[in-house]
């Protein structure tokens, strides 16, 4: 019987009778919990392993539990219908019986519960910073990173750690004086990689993650056929691929990327008409994880909820998550919802911020530990945020019916080879960050150039690392890469430059005319109507005066003074850029360009200003 293995100390007060639990006379359950052992967890987390012993059987069924968050020890919802209580009091009984179990319960193994790179600490410190072993990690002077609990933070600690210990590592480097034994590992759902480790009965994965997540994996090609198909599609010469295959192992290294203090603070933003295969293109190269019937995991569309990209972007690690079809709504409130969402997206993404959403009544604030590809049919006319990104235009640069046919008849190949590439690189984790670490400190050893978006050059600069260790692991197969490095590189300098240029039409030019003596014309001419706050309640408006101000969309206005100027090259950015110089905006806290009224977000002008600013009087012309 189970029961006799319990120590005597639980004996001497309980009792178990044909299936039952007593204590004294009293009957308590039939049921009785017994624990098997601790399991470290990489954040440090107290997760226990425990049998329910149910019935004159005692048939065993075993869960795992954090004792952190279940002391009321429910019963599983799986076992509702067999565990019975017979008392008030029983639950309390069954805790008491539990913890005097507990003394001298060994530890043993990890859980894991979520994917991506797991760090498995050892607790042992090294003092010789000489030398580097395979299993030793390097620390910032001494002090242990913490970077998975740092990967599972919700809050902005992340952000915070990397802005207090910037000016400390440029001094002295992250290779510190101390290092900690340490294995790293990558859970994909069902696998767990290095795959000695997980037969090795050390790694347990939590339940509901192996039936969550799942690697489509449909081709039977071998390894080596895998990837010369990889390197064939990398011949295609086409920029948008090599930035797509790019991220996608940036992705897939993200954690080993912050290990060594270099997070990659930039997104892809894949934009092009309807009909530009963009939604195509970033499911065959992210679209990794399915949850059964063919369905995308790590993709999501502009029509849900920010909870619910939150819900879904947080539960996604080291991989890339899809942020499917920024396009123009049916109405301009819908448009401007859709362009905040993604705003505020990438600004907190790029930041490595916590992003905070309210859900109900509440207001949640979690990092996001994957990177995002964003799918667009525009760009968005903002410099500050897209110099956030990489930028793909499939307008400028379409597939071609090449590329189209490869990717159809090769519907699997990356999930395939993004397997491939997790099993080698668990293989080889200190050599990819020790990689990622030397190329950095080379990178900002050079001059940049002026005429460079710093953003963009970083942004470019960490796929160049992902790229160099892309061919690490080609080379790990004897897979001869020809030119394949110096394609990827033409392809990304090519991406660069077309980023730059659409960046600098984003920027404000020299005036070469008042912007606010055209404003005031059109508002003279009476070809952009104003209409009165009192007429606001009842009906909505592109141009409003109130209290002195001017109210007006930044949509009309471009629009209006395009028309005007003839100017197809003017910008809402540069409009923005003018107004503030000119001090005419009347902005709030948030220093945004723009305030909302009604759920419209227009330019507050004053009105006083805008006329001495133009040299002219205003003349409303309201509409009473």
């Amino acid at each position: 019987m189970i029961w006799d293995s319990l120590p005597e100390l639980v004996k001497n007060h309980y009792r178990w009778e044909n299936g039952e639990l007593y204590c004294g006379k009293k009957s308590i359950s039939n049921y009785y919990i017994r624990p098997v052992k601790w399991l470290k967890h990489p954040c440090g987390k107290p997760y226990i392993q425990l049998q329910y012993i149910i019935g004159k059987e005692e048939e065993a069924v075993t869960k795992i539990v954090d004792w952190q968050v279940s002391r009321e020890l429910p019963v599983p919802d799986e076992l509702m219908d067999y565990c019975v209580v017979f008392s008030g009091s029983a639950k309390r009984e069954l805790l008491a019986m539990l913890r005097l179990q507990l003394s001298g319960l060994p530890t043993e193994g990890w859980y894991l519960d979520t994917i991506g790179w797991h760090r498995l600490d050892d607790g042992d410190e090294i003092a010789d910073s000489d030398k580097l072993n395979d299993t030793e990690e390097l620390t910032n002077a001494g002090k242990l990173v913490n970077i998975e609990k740092l990967a599972h933070a919700n809050t902005a600690e992340l952000a915070n750690w990397i802005k207090d210990n910037q000016e400390e590592q440029e001094q002295k480097g992250f290779y510190g004086s101390f290092r900690r034994r340490y294995q790293w590992v990558y859970c994909t759902g069902r696998n767990v990689f290095p795959k000695e480790l997980a037969e090795s009965s050390k790694i347990v994965i939590a339940p509901e993650l192996e039936k969550r997540f799942r690697i489509h994996n449909g081709t039977a090609l071998s390894k080596r056929e895998l990837l010369e198909s990889v390197k064939e599609l990398i011949f295609f010469r086409h920029p948008a691929v090599s930035a797509c295959l790019l991220y996608l192992i940036t992705g897939l290294l993200r954690s080993l990327f912050f290990s060594v203090n270099i997070p990659p603070k930039f997104l892809l933003y894949i934009s092009g008409n309807t009909g530009t295969y963009k939604t195509t293109l970033a499911n065959y190269f992210f679209d990794m994880y399915h949850r059964g019937h063919g369905v995308s995991f790590a993709s999501a569309d502009l029509t849900s909820s920010e909870a619910a990209l939150q819900s879904i972007i947080t539960q996604l690690k080291d991989c890339v998550f899809i942020l499917d079809d920024l396009s123009k709504g049916v109405r301009m409130q819908e448009t401007i919802r859709k362009e905040n969402s993604v705003n505020h997206l990438i600004r907190t993404a790029a930041n490595c911020e916590a992003r905070y959403v309210k859900s109900g009544n509440q207001v949640l604030g979690e990092w996001i530990p994957c990177q995002i590809a964003i799918t667009a049919e525009y760009t968005l006319d903002v410099e500050s945020i897209m110099n956030r990104t990489v930028l793909v235009d499939l307008n400028r640069f379409p597939l071609t019916a090449k590329v189209l046919r490869f990717l159809s008849g090769t519907p699997f190949l990356l999930s395939s080879f993004a397997e491939l590439f997790i099993e080698w690189s668990a293989e080889n984790t200190e050599e990819i960050c020790r990689y990622i670490w030397e190329s950095w400190e080379g990178y900002r050893e050079t001059l940049p150039d002026p005429a460079d978006s710093p953003r963009l050059r970083d942004s470019i600069y960490i796929l160049a690392i992902s790229c160099g260790i892309l061919m690490d692991c080609f080379y790990s197969y004897q897979i001869e890469t020809e030119n394949m490095d110096q394609i990827i590189w033409e392809n990304l300098q090519i991406l660069k430059d077309e980023e730059e240029r659409q960046l600098q039409e984003m920027r404000p030019e020299a005036e070469s005319y008042n912007m606010a003596e055209e404003i005031v014309k059109l508002i003279n001419s009476k070809r952009t109507e104003v209409v009165s706050s009192a007429l606001m309640k009842s009906r909505s408006a592109d141009c409003w005066e109130r209290d002195g101000y001017l109210y007006i969309t930044p949509d009309s206005l471009l629009a209006a003074l395009k028309s005007a100027r003839k100017d197809e090259n003017l910008t809402k950015n540069k409009i923005s850029a003018f107004l503030k110089k000119k001090g005419l905006l009347k902005m709030d806290q948030s220093k945004d360009s723009t305030v909302k009224w009604n759920g419209i977000r227009y330019y507050k002008i004053n009105c006083s200003a805008l006329g001495e600013a133009a040299g002219i009087q205003i003349d409303m012309g309201l509409r009473r």
